[in-house]
């Protein structure tokens, strides 16, 4: 997590992405030892199941989540940028969620349930631990007051 000029930058952490792409790694294994021992195209699948996993391993750690005072910013795209924002008094709910994968890898995923209509589920994935939930919620609750922005039953 760095905090910067714009705001706070969050990125997910390299054993995150490492556990994502794990599966097409293991396909990719799979695809060889067959085309191993069958001497047949199988060669060609196992090579893109691991151009595949490099991509998808990059995408991931490309990813930059940017909060600043009013909203979150999420960048992806390793050669083209996508910017997807989001203005926090948009925010309604969040989770906080930590599999005993994730809290052996101290990495967690934040869930923004939101009145965003381009984007209704926001979800920040395989962080570090912190306590970054709680910032999130200051910063909503700042941006609701100062927006008036007031939640009827």
């Amino acid at each position: 997590m760095k905090n910067n000029n714009t705001g706070i930058i969050l990125k997910p952490t390299n054993l995150y992405a490492i556990a994502v792409v794990s599966k097409y790694l293991v396909l990719a294994l799979l695809a060889l030892i067959l085309a191993i021992i069958f001497f047949n195209g199988l060669i060609f699948v196992s090579l893109g199941f691991t151009a595949y996993m490099w991509y998808k391993f990059l995408s991931i750690i490309s990813i930059n989540y940017i909060i600043s005072e009013e909203t979150i910013v999420v960048r992806t795209g390793i050669l083209s940028r996508t910017f997807n924002s989001l203005e926090l008094y948009r925010v309604k709910d969040y989770v906080t969620k930590q599999s005993v994968i994730m809290r052996i890898f101290n990495v967690m995923t934040i869930t923004l349930i939101t009145m965003d209509e381009t984007n209704p589920i926001l979800k920040i994935e395989g962080i570090p631990f912190s306590n970054i939930d709680e910032t999130i919620r200051g910063l909503v609750q700042q941006n609701r007051r100062n927006n008036r922005i007031f939640e009827t039953i």
